[in-house]
């Protein structure tokens, strides 16, 4: 878990110590350029015709604060600092559809989702969309991705243009 400092107030005489300097000052600004943050990448998994599928992440390009697990609960990105975090979403769909439309949403908790779906053109044989969102998060609370789509048969997500980053942004 990543130690958000606490903003110290200064009292008039107080003295400066390296102490003090390393905990109120070094460590808020090595916290602002490394927050936490992932980037997450899908296994290769089958995902169903026409039903709503959490997408499971089996492997990480990035996870700085532990929120997320290869193999115990492995759609989930679990806070594990508190604060206002930035999530976004690409997927891709390749080969042999001649039609269809893909959905892709988040849900929080298991019980918040926002959802948007997406068609490209058919000629280039893919189907892609992209989803982002700002949420709060307490620790604990967790965020899942998922997709529908419409091209009539089990599709699996390119894993090299399918990504879940997540990012930590405010307090």
């Amino acid at each position: 878990m990543a130690v958000l400092p606490a903003p110290r107030t200064w009292t008039v005489g107080e003295l400066v110590t390296a102490a003090k300097l390393n905990n109120d000052v070094r460590d808020g600004i090595n916290f602002l350029l490394s927050p936490p943050m992932a980037v997450l990448l899908p296994d290769g998994g089958q995902y169903a015709n026409d039903t709503d599928t959490v997408v499971r992440w089996s492997s990480e390009a990035l996870d700085r604060d532990g929120g997320h697990d290869n193999t115990t609960n492995n759609t989930r990105y679990t806070a594990q600092t508190a604060g206002w975090y930035d999530f976004d979403f690409s997927a891709f769909i390749f080969g042999g559809q001649s039609s269809g439309i893909l959905f892709l949403g988040f849900t929080k908790n298991a019980n918040v989702s926002w959802a948007a779906g997406s068609g490209f053109p058919l000629a280039l044989n893919r189907l892609s969309g992209q989803l982002s969102t700002t949420l709060q998060m307490s620790v604990g609370d967790y965020i899942q991705a998922w997709v529908r789509h419409t091209t009539g048969g089990s599709k699996t997500l390119d894993s090299t243009g399918t990504r879940f980053a997540i990012r930590w942004v405010s307090t």
